[in-house]
């Protein structure tokens, strides 16, 4: 008599579930991301690159602002977050945001970033 009893049923029981929540999961990923992609081609309907040339800037806006928060929006977010701490460590446009009170002000320091 064995005092730990292996159990290889329980074992097969727990892989398969694990593979079943994975591909469960995977899947409904895969048709929630491609019923929002395709709610956006029939909201703007620019099928190929020639229709992209009409695109106003509102919908390349709109467009922007989906995938910043739909796709990707930690990486995004860094982003933005990295290429204003380049801009603003230049020391001439530093200085010049101290001089203006730019990023001090309620008012203005949203139109630089709201991050």
């Amino acid at each position: 008599m064995t005092l730990f009893s292996y159990d290889s049923s329980l074992e097969t029981i727990w892989s398969w579930s694990i593979l079943v929540t994975f591909i469960s999961y995977i899947a409904i990923v895969n048709a929630l991301r491609f019923s929002r992609q395709k709610r956006m081609h029939l909201q703007f309907n620019y099928p190929d690159r020639s229709s992209m040339a009409a695109m106003t800037v509102e919908d390349a806006q709109k467009i922007q602002n989906y995938l910043m928060q739909s796709e990707f929006p930690f990486t995004m977010h860094k982003a933005l977050d990295f290429a204003l701490f380049r801009t603003y460590a230049i020391p001439s446009i530093s200085k010049l945001l101290v001089q203006t009170a730019q990023l001090a002000d309620q008012g203005t320091a949203p139109k630089r970033w709201s991050g």
